[in-house]
């Protein structure tokens, strides 16, 4: 099951985009969840973590659920504990203290030996109880130690598909402009989850609006600063040199009605340190690489392993909101330079 939804996490970044699609990922991996959980209860009378704790559910007679039985206790606790878990997660107090409400009674009606209402008429065979505490038996201790040991598993399972999904699909020291369009595209949307990505790189350089059902409000005012882009410079099938832009000078002080935030495209430039240094540099290279330009604030350069990058950054009649974010000055004419390039000079 921990392969299954590893795979579905690594691949769900290259699924198609629509909501349809998504919606039948995870409609097919509840239904793989509630298949599993009943199989396993009808066949051998427990699950993989039961089994590390020695625990069966079996009926008062002794025999084991069949599978009608093991399908309606599944769906009775997947709904009990998914409706606690969706209340808490609500972030609405009253809700939230429901829902810890329900898994309190749920801990209550065990501890007092009293059948939540899934178990009529079923029992755990080799459980603790009043009269016999779990760690009289020394063979708990493994079965702890085991059950810890896949909790590390599963751990070590996630942090490995999140490393694997987050790396570009094209890795080579050499690319093409629609390998690092695809790259940047990619990365953006793990990033930042693809229904939050507004729009995509195109291979012209220039940035497309993707549909959405949502609608953009600025709290500001709409900024006049026009959207970065990318120039790429390709020779026989590979790309030697990627340039991003965003730059505008207004014309004339800025009157108070009109004042704007804009950002600062550290992300933009992120993303395609990533999509372009990946082969060459690696993940801890262009993280370092990465964390050297924010350092300088924008400006930069270097030459590391035949790649020359040259970053510059210039921002006048503006206030620094944090780090990434710029508020335009009543009264100020406003500048804004961005310029990010990266090239081979091998």
């Amino acid at each position: 099951m921990v392969l299954l939804q590893l795979s579905a996490r690594i691949n769900l970044i290259r699924v198609s985009e629509d909501v349809g699609s998504l919606f039948l990922l995870h409609l097919g991996a509840m239904v793989l969840l509630l298949g599993m959980e009943t199989l396993s209860l009808a066949l051998i009378g427990t699950t993989p973590g039961k089994l590390l704790f020695g625990l069966k559910i079996l009926r008062e007679d002794g025999s084991k659920l069949d599978f009608a039985e093991a399908g309606q206790r599944t769906v009775y606790v997947v709904l009990f504990y998914g409706f606690a878990q969706t209340l808490i997660g609500s972030r609405i107090p009253l809700l939230s203290i429901a829902g810890i409400g329900m898994l309190v009674w749920a801990c209550w009606q065990v501890y007092h030996e009293k059948p939540l209402f899934w178990e009529a008429d079923q029992l755990y065979l080799d459980g603790s109880t009043k009269e016999r505490a779990f760690w009289d038996n020394r063979w708990n201790y493994l079965r702890v130690a085991g059950y810890l040991a896949a909790w590390a598993l599963c751990l070590g399972l996630m942090v490995g598909g999140h490393y694997l999904a987050a790396r570009p699909p094209h890795r080579g020291a050499s690319l093409t402009a629609e390998e690092f369009v695809d790259n940047y595209n990619q990365c953006m949307a793990f990033a930042y989850g693809k229904e939050h990505v507004t729009h995509r790189l195109t291979l012209a350089g220039t940035f497309e609006e993707k549909p959405s059902q949502g609608v953009v409000i600025y709290m500001w005012g709409e900024p006049p600063v026009p959207e970065g882009y990318f120039i790429f410079d390709q020779e026989r099938d590979r790309l030697r040199k990627v340039v991003f832009t965003r730059t505008y000078e207004g014309d004339g002080p800025l009157e108070g009605e009109k004042t704007y935030s804009v950002g600062i495209p550290y992300d933009e430039i992120h993303v395609a340190m990533r999509s372009f240094l990946w082969g060459r540099l690696g993940d801890q290279g262009v993280r370092a690489l990465y964390e050297a330009l924010a350092e300088g604030e924008g400006n930069y350069h270097a030459s590391l392993k035949g790649v020359q990058v040259d970053s510059a950054m210039r921002f006048s009649g503006y206030s620094f909101f944090g780090e990434r974010v710029l508020f335009a000055q009543e009264g100020e004419m406003q500048s804004y330079f961005v310029e990010f390039a990266m090239e081979w000079t091998e």
